[in-house]
């Protein structure tokens, strides 16, 4: 079997601090079939938070997982799982060679297998501790209601070149003394992808806590 086609080491990619990735199941790649594993606990088992724009912390279930976007990948330390599932994981992420990353459709990280048959699929479910700063959009039509977004600025600014564009991130619930144009916040909460709006990378995203930052 052909290797696959993507085996690239990305190394770093924007806007990733703060972000929680959660293993959404492993792929055949022979048959084009995704395994999903059992509800694991503790919460947050097979997840991983980024704390760069290249490098994540995560746990299996016993087995601490730190992550680099470039190889060898995962580094795993700490207790030997028992659990059948688990002990399936740690081989596939032991030998990991190469990552795909897709942003605009999907928010999906695929890690791919030095078998070739196999890869471990990883999906944006939430941010940590993220910061960004509150912007309110004006549609271009005015039968279309205005916005507030929180637009992320963990990288330092907001880039503005094409497809760089930057995430934002449309809250469910606002507190009114969070709608002021320019308010840096700290943010955390469960996000779901609305279809591709214009250039920039738009979030739904259900709060779970929001705090003020000095500008």
């Amino acid at each position: 079997m052909s290797a696959p086609l993507y085996t690239a080491e990305p190394g770093k990619v924007p806007f990733l601090l703060g972000k929680v990735w959660e293993l959404e199941g492993i792929l055949d790649l022979t048959a084009q079939t995704l395994t999903t594993l059992t509800v694991a606990t503790p919460a947050g088992s097979y997840s991983l938070c980024f704390d760069s724009d290249s490098t994540a912390n995560g746990k299996i279930l016993d087995t601490e997982m730190k992550l680099s976007l470039s190889r060898p990948f995962f580094q795993l330390s700490g207790a030997k799982e028992e659990n059948e599932e688990a002990q399936r994981f740690v081989r596939i992420a032991s030998g990991i060679i190469g990552c795909e990353y897709h942003s605009f459709e999907d928010s999906l990280m695929r890690f791919y297998n030095e078998d070739y048959r196999t890869c471990l699929v990883f999906r944006f479910k939430s941010v940590r501790d993220k910061t960004g700063v509150m912007t309110y959009t004006t549609p271009p039509y005015a039968s279309q209601p205005g916005r507030w977004t929180i637009r992320d600025d963990s990288d330092g600014g907001f880039r503005v070149v094409l497809y760089d564009g930057g995430d934002e991130y449309i809250p469910e619930d606002l507190p009114d003394e969070f709608k002021k144009e320019g308010l840096r916040v700290k943010f955390s909460g469960e996000v779901t992808r609305p279809p591709r709006m214009a250039l920039v990378t738009y979030y739904f995203i259900n709060l779970s806590s929001v705090n003020k930052l000095p500008n």
